[in-house]
């Protein structure tokens, strides 16, 4: 037993001292001489590199170990990769079968230097591309299991301006086969300053030939990237940081399956002036079987967070942005949308389809202000709409369809309490209410409400040619109240010129049809003609104040006039206004004095006013007038000449109200005068009346003075003619030749009456025939004519005071008292 026992152990220390010889000559003699030299030259012919090896040993437990592994770059001067240490194990027995299989290999802090000289040539394409003179022994090479550990790849790419560089760090995988005929891998690493990692798993599976992967990747500043990409899409990317997923699938029947999730903070994006920035995250599925192009099969979608879009050409901007956009084939939807534009809340859903022609179909909703509303719209609204002032809340529903370069616009607004003041308008609309429909290139509404200064108003409108740049929309409106009615059509021109025509109306009983052009906004400039039928008792409520109280209360105009008008100026500036103005009436009454069948004809030209004709028949009569005014002297002078002819002095005294009425005859008579405006005092003139064959006036005086003087069957004394000259001037009315003959007395006077009503006459009497035929017979005819010679030398009548109170008093020529 114990010689067994020493044979065992004698038969141990010989396999022990076997190994250390054996691993002696492997560590010293037979790998650093023989194999270092075979595998450093294999290598160097097979990569057309030199490589270099440092050492080569043998580890009972790593197995075969290379030290400090270098291949150099073509020139032989820097390194393209470097190994720290490489170890692995493989049985001897696969070999008789020319299989070498390791099970085991390790790569330790490999260092990989990749360079891209330009777009066709690396500096690794002589590897791959070169032909080795040694001839390759028939081995079949397989690796059970493999590990890298911290490894490093660095990069420069010389085909970009400047050129680019990057580094991958950190880089540890492994990989391995299992007993299901299946290879396992997973991968680590940190790109960019450790700032980026990256981190990858899956499997392949021999039998079935399908390869599953999942790849993520955390925190990629893309704008480092940019040069690769700046050249492809579409825009210009100024920022975003993207954490990417990616789980891919391939299977035996080439089908390839991914699906990944990419999350983008802080994205800013331009294109031309079009602006996009925000977070969102991407969600994408794709199946594709290689080879067959139409196998393509996708989806996927947008999770908006806080995204926005400026300087959009259908909207000004979008803002807040959050919500899902879902992503099929040749089809976006999306379905309650949130966003606003220019502060303006909204919710939007539809979808757009046929990718290659695009297509739209949302709806939106919203309840905003009408300012901001105003803000958002497309360019081409808002150079329209810009001179108006609008505001107020609106509820909106629109609808948005047809081709995405074409859009249509669709839907309906209900406005509440809103303000909007057009620049042709000297006052806002206020309290509007109601709704509007529009469509693409219009505008309508059937039931709005409104009020513009204090009055109430219903408005039918429709606007037509709104999204055409080089037309101006057109305006068709219905416009109606207690005391107006206005239908008319309008188009508005580039340069704020608004043509307006079949402007008909109706304001308290009088109406209007006009057509012209009205430019030049804030002051407009007006060019109109059309007919007028104004009722005169309207003007009061029609014309400012001022005018009103001025000139409408005092004259109280009453009835009917039809004007046609031709009129070209500034709307501020009717002094400088070129105008023709002509109108007629059946009747038309003035402080109740009545006019019928008047016509007149007036010109306005260079700040000067021409009343070319007037005409009229009161009383049975005719009047005829011609006048002129220039507005551009500094004083306003002014010149109008009359003529008068049978008017009849009953209707006269009637309608005007004089005490005494019970006259009669027919008034003729003619006149001149002329002035400055606003000075009574230079008012100057001249003229002559007459009346004839009528009772003119009745003066009870002149009763009294006869009675006093014996003439007791004289009951009244009448004037049936009279004429008079006179003169203005110094703000008086002067004659001296006034003559009032009667077929008892005749009256002569001299003097003037005051424009303020003052009077100042003498007046000389002659008693006529048939008051001498009356004379009494206690006195006798002969008597009587005494008599009356002596009062005609003697007796002068003096009138004063004003025309309202006038005073009389007998002035006697003789010593003789009355």
């Amino acid at each position: 037993m114990k010689k067994v026992r020493k044979i065992i152990l004698r038969t141990f220390l010989i396999v022990v001292l076997l190994i250390c010889l054996a691993s002696w000559y492997l560590n010293n003699i037979f790998l650093p001489q023989k194999v270092k030299l075979w595998m450093v030259g294999l290598l160097s012919e097979r990569m057309n590199r030199q490589v270099t090896l440092e050492g080569i040993s043998y580890n009972i437990f790593k197995g075969i170990v290379l030290k400090q592994v270098t291949l150099l770059e073509e020139d032989g001067q820097e390194k393209f990769l470097s190994v720290k240490e490489m170890y692995f194990k493989f049985p001897l027995l696969p070999l008789l079968k020319k299989k070498f299989i390791i099970t085991n290999l390790s790569i330790i802090s490999p260092n990989l230097s990749v360079i891209r000289l330009n777009s066709e040539q690396w500096n690794f394409s002589d590897i791959i591309g070169g032909e080795s003179s040694v001839s390759r022994p028939k081995f079949t090479v397989l690796v059970s299991r493999a590990v890298i550990s911290n490894g490093q790849v660095s990069f420069k790419d010389f085909t970009k301006k400047p050129p680019f560089e990057g580094k991958i760090e950190d880089i540890n995988g492994e990989t391995y086969l299992t007993l299901l005929a299946s290879m396992h891998f997973k991968f680590s690493s940190k790109i960019q300053q450790r700032t980026i990692t990256l981190q990858s798993k899956g499997n392949y599976n021999f039998l079935s030939k399908a390869l599953t992967a999942n790849l993520d990747i955390q925190n990629i500043t893309l704008t480092d990237y940019a040069a690769y990409y700046q050249d492809i899409f579409p825009f210009q990317l100024n920022q975003g940081q993207i954490d990417l997923q990616i789980d891919f699938s391939l299977t035996k029947n080439k089908f390839i399956s991914v699906y990944g999730i990419s999350s983008i903070k802080n994205l800013a994006l331009t294109k031309d002036s079009l602006e996009a920035s925000g977070n969102v995250k991407i969600t994408a599925d794709l199946g594709y079987t290689l080879g067959d192009r139409k196998s393509l099969k996708y989806k996927g979608g947008l999770l908006f967070d806080d995204f926005q879009f400026g300087d959009l050409a259908l909207i000004e901007d979008i803002t807040n942005i959050n919500g899902k956009v879902a992503i099929e084939e040749n089809i976006i939807s999306t379905k309650d949308l949130k966003l606003s534009s220019c502060g303006i809340p909204a919710v939007l859903s539809g979808e757009l389809t046929n990718f290659r022609n695009p297509k739209l179909n949302f709806t939106a909703t919203s309840d905003a202000d009408l300012s901001k509303i105003k803000k958002s719209l497309p360019a081409q609204f808002k150079d329209k709409l810009k001179e108006i002032d609008i505001s107020g809340k609106v509820l909106l529903s629109m609808e948005v369809s047809g081709s995405i370069m074409k859009p249509r616009f669709a839907g309906k607004a209900t406005v509440s309490e809103a303000y909007c003041k057009p620049v042709f308008l000297p006052e806002g609309l206020k309290n509007i209410n109601g709704n509007f429909q529009f469509k693409n290139n219009s505008l309508s509404t059937s039931d709005l409400t409104l009020s513009y200064g204090n009055n109430g108003y219903k408005l039918i409108l429709s606007l037509a040619d709104l999204n055409k740049p080089d037309k101006k929309p057109d305006i068709e409106f219905d416009l109606s109240s207690k005391d107006l009615s206005l239908l008319g059509e309008l188009n508005i021109k580039e340069n704020k010129v608004i043509y307006f025509s079949a402007t008909k109306g109706r304001y308290l009983n009088s109406s209007f049809d006009l057509t012209g052009v009205v430019s030049d906004w804030p002051s407009p400039q007006l060019d109109i003609e059309g007919d007028i039928k104004i009722e005169l008792a309207d003007l009061e409520k029609t014309l400012p104040v001022d005018y009103s109280e001025k000139m409408l209360s005092k004259l109280n105009p009453q009835g009917k006039v039809k004007l046609t008008i031709e009129a070209n100026g500034k709307w501020k500036d009717w002094q400088n206004w070129s105008a023709n103005l002509k109108g007629s009436s059946e009747e038309v009454t003035i402080k109740k004095l009545n006019f019928d069948r008047l016509f007149f004809d007036i010109k306005m030209e260079n700040k000067k006013i021409s009343l070319i004709k007037f005409t009229a028949e009161p009383y049975g009569g005719t009047l005829n007038s011609t006048a002129f005014i220039d507005l551009g002297s500094e004083q306003r002078y002014w010149r109008t000449d009359l003529q008068l002819a049978n008017i009849n002095l009953n209707g006269l005294a009637s309608d005007s109200g004089l005490k005494w009425q019970n006259i009669s005859g027919d008034l003729n008579g003619a006149a001149m005068l002329e002035g400055y405006e606003e000075n009574a005092e230079t008012v100057i003139g001249k003229g002559w009346l007459e009346v004839g064959e009528g009772k003119f006036w009745e003066l009870p005086l002149f009763v009294e003075l006869a009675n006093k003087l014996y003439f007791p069957n004289l009951t009244k004394t009448l004037f049936n003619r009279g004429f008079v000259t006179f003169a203005i001037a110094n703000k008086s009315i002067s004659t001296s030749d006034l003559s009032l003959q009667g077929s008892e007395l005749n009256l002569l006077a001299k003097g003037s009456i005051d424009f303020d009503g003052n009077l100042d006459f003498t007046i000389t009497t002659e008693m006529a025939k048939g008051l001498i035929d009356k004379a009494t017979p206690k006195i006798g005819k002969i008597a009587t004519a005494i008599m009356s010679n002596l009062w005609n030398y003697a007796i002068q009548l003096q009138l004063e005071g004003t025309i309202d109170k006038p005073k009389y008093s007998i002035v006697s020529r003789l010593p003789i008292k009355f």
